[in-house]
């Protein structure tokens, strides 16, 4: 293997670490590419140094989480208020589109978060309701993955 930069170095090794701990609680990891290009200018010589780091892992039941970009819903929110439109857009916030498949609800009164605006595709915020019969605890979106409400997602 080539020398690389002291910083990269730590990031492979961070990288690794998450996949391995992630893999063995059954989550999914997310395929993850980081290209680095690294130029040492020396009097007589230029010198460059590339890194590409990948990793996949594969599940069809386990939840992937982006980790960049507007927070769509946050893992204090825990329930979803029970309506159709609610579950299509904690969907487009955690798999990207509006479609859902099945959901499971909780089956007791529990404070439930609900999107204040579902029509809108960029407005995330959420109200909530204080004592909602039966909200959602998970739904299963046209991905065929389980979306916890429990958890932060990120558009």
């Amino acid at each position: 293997m080539k020398n690389i930069h002291p910083s990269l170095g730590i990031l492979l090794l961070l990288m690794i670490l998450f996949a391995g701990c992630a893999s063995q609680q059954g989550e999914e990891v997310p395929v993850t590419t980081t290209t680095s290009v690294t130029e040492t200018t020396i009097p007589t010589t230029t010198t460059s140094t590339s890194t590409t780091v990948s990793s996949t892992s594969t599940s069809s039941t386990t939840t992937t989480i982006a980790s960049a970009g507007e927070k769509c819903w946050d893992a204090s929110n825990r329930y979803l208020y029970f309506d159709i439109p609610q579950m299509r857009k904690f969907c487009k916030c955690a798999s990207g589109n509006f479609a859902w498949k099945t959901y499971s609800r909780a089956g007791n009164y529990a404070p439930a978060y609900s999107y204040i605006d579902y029509r809108d595709t960029e407005a995330w915020s959420v109200r909530r309701t204080p004592s909602a019969y039966s909200p959602l605890y998970y739904v299963v979106c046209s991905d065929n993955r389980t979306y916890w409400t429990n958890q932060t997602y990120y558009r």
